[in-house]
């Protein structure tokens, strides 16, 4: 008796397509030209990683839709070639944001305001830490390389 198995060229290529598949979700680009955030919006949480410094934030908007995204500091291809992901740090559907794009400009000002509103003296001490609403912490400095970097590129 014969068992019918597919040949292991068969199954590596579909293996393959599927590892392709799951990554060119996560490079997929952004394709809204706005946030669609409606003012005033703050920041409700963030994060830093131990990979390089990435950062990740959630946007909370007046009528309380949440946008996470992060800015992918990984170390990975060079400084004004690292994007941000609308979605949350190393999930398969994070979208791509296009460097200098319009959706970059609005994230520095989301950020720039919610900063200056509540911690006014955030640009005179890099050193600092806050303490999101859950606790975790972040520097200032990582704040500031976030709009340093993003408004370098959008002129």
């Amino acid at each position: 008796m014969s068992t019918l198995r597919p040949p292991l060229i068969i199954i590596f290529a579909v293996t393959i397509g599927s590892l392709i598949s799951a990554c060119s979700d996560k490079s997929s680009a952004y394709q809204d030209r706005s946030l669609n955030l409606v003012e005033p919006v703050e920041i409700a949480s963030w994060a830093s990683f131990a990979d390089g410094g990435s950062i990740e934030i959630t946007f909370k908007d007046s009528l309380g839709k949440t946008l996470v995204f992060y800015y992918d500091l990984s170390g990975e291809g060079s400084k004004k070639n690292r994007y941000i992901y609308i979605g949350k740090k190393d999930h398969e559907n994070a979208k791509r944001v296009p460097i200098g794009s319009a959706v970059e400009r609005e994230i520095v000002k989301y950020v720039s305001k919610w900063m200056e509103s509540n911690y006014p003296d955030f640009r005179k001490d890099p050193n600092k830490i806050y303490m999101d609403p859950d606790g975790k912490l972040i520097t200032c400095g990582a704040i500031l390389g976030l709009i340093r970097d993003l408004q370098r590129r959008n002129p």
